[in-house]
């Protein structure tokens, strides 16, 4: 798990610094990156949790990181700071 961080770590240095990225979209890689390794180390785990439909309730929890991560990198939701800088923010002139 420590690794899967450390990688995450690189990822994000590398991406905030390579490609021309929106104002959250940052944020969102994080939140799918975060989102479905802790899926995956959830699904692994063995210990007692409730679930729903087979799922463990914190594997839930980690979809929806990774659900609004999406929403977050698909849409850019940060339309105040695009105002602030005088930018419509749906891309209008």
């Amino acid at each position: 798990e420590a690794l899967w961080g450390v990688l995450g770590v690189i990822l994000l240095l590398w991406a905030g610094r390579r490609l021309p990225l929106r104002d959250g979209a940052l944020f969102a890689i994080y939140l799918i990156w975060y989102g479905g390794g802790r899926f995956v180390w959830e699904m692994i785990r063995l210990d007692p949790s409730g679930s729903l439909f087979g799922v463990r309730t914190n594997g839930w929890a980690a979809l929806l990181g990774v659900a609004l991560g999406l929403v977050v990198l698909v849409t850019g939701v940060s339309s105040r700071s695009s105002r602030a800088r005088g930018e419509d923010p749906r891309g209008r002139c």
